[in-house]
């Protein structure tokens, strides 16, 4: 079975026999990952699919001591990298003040982030007073609209493709 990354999902066994008991088991085991549970005795959920859940799930059925399995193998669907937004925080940038510039971006596998900027002249580099607080984030400590004005872009990569979405400050 193949899902969307953080899409819900319902696994069910069913028996037509009744006086049944029923036991999930993830990679052979019965200790399920987080955001999975088991709803009723024969039902699991997976709530918000994620790379922890990719794997084999096996409802065992047991009556009388006898046993009789079903397998289902979760895989979540490639989805090629998107940029969904990018916000500057505040916007619009105060002269003189600290700016941030967030990139949010979805896919599957997810994808790395890289930041881009052209200023108003055309010319494509890394201004000064400029740092990465982590790969979705920058910041400018003390923003000059001479220095920091332009196109910042956020570039979203994975195996699938390549997007990217720009705001100009």
């Amino acid at each position: 079975m193949s899902i969307n990354l953080n899409a819900d999902t319902i696994l069910s066994c069913n028996s037509n026999e009744s006086g049944v008991t029923y036991t999930w088991l993830y990679q052979g085991s019965k200790s399920l990952p987080l955001g999975v549970s088991i709803m009723r005795e024969n039902h699991i959920a997976i709530i918000g699919a994620d790379p922890s859940n990719v794997g084999t799930f096996t409802c065992v059925i047991n009556k009388n001591g006898q046993q009789a399995a079903s397998t289902t193998n979760v895989t979540i669907i490639p989805e090629k990298a998107h940029v969904t937004s990018v916000v500057a925080s505040p916007n619009p940038p105060q002269t003189g003040h600290r700016a941030d510039i967030h990139c949010n971006a979805t896919g599957y596998p997810y994808p790395s982030i890289y930041w881009s900027y052209t200023d108003t002249m055309g010319m494509t580099y890394m201004p000064i007073s400029t740092s990465y607080l982590d790969t979705t984030t920058v910041r400018i400590e003390n923003f000059q609209p001479s220095l920091h004005g332009g196109a910042w872009s956020c570039i979203a990569r994975n195996s699938l493709g390549v997007d990217r979405l720009s705001i100009i400050m």
